[in-house]
């Protein structure tokens, strides 16, 4: 068997895919009947790269089931547009490291984007963000996906949001 080496890039883009195929098979769901062959082969695609996608994220099948469940959920239940791409958290009910009251900003083209954190937790976090996203979304529309917050040097309340797509 020949081995590849993937970069940690490509590792998202192959789990972010993942997500991205599991919310739409969830959107189509509630569209198709059960049994309808769109559904089935939707279901085909996800059992064929769901170990794939878990031998390369190097987490166990149930770990992640939870957290993409988690994730889809609170997406699916504030409608955000975003996709969440943080893997290491276990609520989005528990307390963030970004304070309340600290600015995310996010600068393309030269033009500055800031939003204020308004609460404490993962998804008041989520909400910023979005909030941001949707701010941008004429400048930049296809980073969607949030993938870190980083502090800056001489600031403790001040927040780089990274962004991919």
């Amino acid at each position: 068997m020949k081995t590849y080496t993937i970069t940690s890039d490509q590792v998202s883009q192959i789990h972010n895919a993942y997500c991205h195929f599991k919310y739409a098979l969830d959107m189509c769901n509630e569209l198709f009947k059960e049994d309808s062959r769109v559904i089935r082969e939707l279901n085909w695609a996800l059992e064929y790269l769901e170990p794939v996608r878990a031998d390369v994220m190097g987490r166990k099948d149930a770990d992640w089931d939870k957290i993409i469940k988690m994730i889809c959920e609170t997406c699916k239940e504030n409608d955000f547009v975003s996709i969440w791409s943080i893997y290491n958290i276990e609520s989005f009910d528990e307390t963030s490291n970004v304070p309340i009251g600290s600015k995310l900003f996010s600068v393309y083209s030269g033009k500055e984007h800031t939003v204020t954190v308004e609460g404490p937790t993962w998804a008041d976090l989520w909400k910023a963000s979005e909030n941001l996203i949707k701010e941008r979304l004429d400048d930049h529309g296809d980073h969607l996906f949030i993938e870190a917050f980083v502090k800056d040097k001489n600031d403790d309340n001040l927040f780089s949001i990274s962004l991919g797509s």
